[in-house]
């Protein structure tokens, strides 16, 4: 897939990270651990490839099109937030779901995917700026 190509770096690093939550949750949890890391690792895989789909689709290069990709990866940020509120929502409903392995796979799949980011877009060099 497109998407997972532009983001290779960062989407290895965050399911490596989330299968490490897995293991570590199953020795935290117990048998509800490895669900609810893996929940959480999946939705934030979803959340930041689904924020690349517009740049996809309209391109990421200066004029109409690049302003168009912004427009609605803005518009698109308020869906995907929300969508992951009702996934959490209803994840802690089930008895199956540890709420805390969720949280926690949550915040260190995040940091561990913006931080490949910034690392790989550092690493780059001669990069046009983006202009709109």
């Amino acid at each position: 897939m497109m998407l997972v190509a532009r983001y290779r770096a960062a989407s290895i690093a965050t399911a490596g990270a989330g299968a490490l939550a897995v293991l570590a949750a199953w020795l935290w949890a117990g048998p509800t651990g490895p669900v609810s890391a893996l929940l959480g690792s999946a939705v934030v895989l979803g959340f930041f490839l689904l924020g690349g789909l517009p740049f996809l689709v309209f391109g990421s290069g200066g004029g109409a099109r690049g302003a168009m990709a912004f427009l609605v990866l803005g518009l698109t940020y308020l869906l995907r937030v929300l969508a992951g509120v009702v996934i959490w929502a209803l994840a802690v409903a089930s008895p199956r779901i540890d709420r805390q392995v969720v949280g926690v796979t949550v915040i260190v799949c995040a940091l561990v995917w913006v931080n490949t980011q910034v690392v790989v877009g550092l690493a780059r060099r001669n990069q046009p700026p983006l202009e709109l």
